[in-house]
């Protein structure tokens, strides 16, 4: 079972005219398609059309509108030996490339912004005990929020850290 998420990442809506080359799923020689599905559509009532192709191995996928931020999932039953995405290709009048994210990268990409609020914090709130007790002379505030200040740091190095440990 493979799931592949299309989404439109941009701030422009893509209309099926701008589709020079439709969407194709190719799986190679390694992977066949025995079923297939569209799944999580957000909003609902984008209408998705998936065509199959036994001889050439690919799935081909259609949509009339796909505005910004709209998304749907397909899931792929596959037979044979692989654990790789499909080649993704598409060809969109006005979009110099279309980026295939896969979900981990996706996920390490989240991460990635979350560590970084936390960091921010973090560091906010060392320069605030640290100011707190330059002013009052207030060596508890200077303790809790220097500690707090700093766990807070190093939670967010490590956040950065984590999601690298799945792809070696």
């Amino acid at each position: 079972m493979m799931k592949v998420t299309v989404k439109n990442r941009g701030n422009l809506p893509i209309r099926s005219k701008q589709i020079v080359k439709t969407l194709e799923f190719d799986f190679g020689e390694n992977l066949k398609v025995i079923d297939h599905k569209v799944s999580d559509i957000k909003p609902r009532g984008i209408n998705v059309e998936l065509r199959y192709n036994i001889e050439s191995n690919l799935t081909e996928c259609y949509f009339n509108l796909l505005n910004p931020k709209d998304e749907f999932t397909i899931d792929f039953l596959c037979s044979g030996v692989g654990k790789e995405y499909p080649e993704i290709n598409a060809r969109i009048e006005g979009i110099k490339q279309v980026d295939v994210i896969t979900i981990d990268e996706e996920e390490v990409e989240n991460m990635n912004r979350l560590s970084n609020f936390y960091m921010a914090v973090g560091l906010l709130l060392l320069i605030y005990a640290i100011t707190g007790y330059f002013f009052s002379g207030d060596i508890k505030g200077l303790c809790v929020g220097g500690f707090s200040g700093i766990l807070l740091i190093i939670f967010a190095i490590l956040a950065k850290r984590i999601p690298y440990s799945r792809f070696k």
